[in-house]
């Protein structure tokens, strides 16, 4: 469950533009829509190459301009849908969400999330980035909910296991041993090298946001 290539995006974001007849194409308003949207696209494809560079300020700066540029263009052109658009505004917002928390920005990650519907929130990776944030946040009740919420889901092991130890640590701040020591005990068979040193070589998905590939 980590963020994936620039090029994947782009990939995936393409392969959504509307498909034209010949005629259409010669329509202006339609080249005009076109061409703003394959600039935001780009502009979204930057924030994604300094996301990975961990250059959080930046990317935040990009998606900003992104999402402006988008909702600018929707009001221009009468769109309601996001099914005529090259990026998908929830993608925005889950990638921003992403950055935002590199920052310790856990509010304005929270508020991003929360902006997004369609299929990205049956995602696990989006009840364990709630549970995240409301664990920085020293919600701990607020994170066991989105915790159990993406372990019911059935992520993969490695974000399965980093779900329960974290779990487990919030019930262990709630002093609530029994429940904590069987999630570390989960997060344990999960991984042959034991809790500790999953822990310690995951380091990089499990300070952040998990932004998983099967959303792109």
């Amino acid at each position: 469950p980590i963020a994936s290539s620039p090029g994947m995006c782009m990939a995936a974001s393409m392969s959504q533009i509307r498909k034209s007849k010949p005629t259409e194409l010669s329509d202006l308003t339609l080249q005009t829509n076109l061409s703003n949207e394959l600039s935001y696209a780009t502009i979204f494809a930057l924030g994604l190459i300094r996301f990975e560079a961990n250059d959080s300020t930046a990317a935040i700066k990009m998606f900003d301009d992104a999402i402006q540029q988008m909702n600018e263009n929707s009001i221009l052109s009468g769109k309601t849908s996001g099914n005529e658009v090259l990026v998908n505004a929830d993608l925005l917002y889950y990638y921003r969400a992403g950055a935002h928390f590199g920052l310790g920005n856990y509010s304005a990650a929270l508020t991003d999330l929360e902006r997004i519907g369609g299929s990205i929130v049956h995602d696990p990776s989006y009840q364990y980035n709630i549970g995240r944030i409301y664990e920085e946040k020293k919600d701990y009740q607020s994170a066991i909910q989105h915790f159990t919420s993406a372990i019911a889901k059935q992520p993969s092991k490695e974000l399965l296991a980093l779900a329960h130890y974290l779990r487990g640590t919030a019930f262990n701040n709630l002093l609530e041993f029994d429940s904590a020591h069987k999630d570390f005990q989960n997060a344990f068979a999960l991984d042959d090298r034991g809790v500790y040193d999953y822990w310690v070589s995951n380091l990089t998905i499990s300070e952040g946001l998990a932004l998983s590939t099967e959303l792109i």
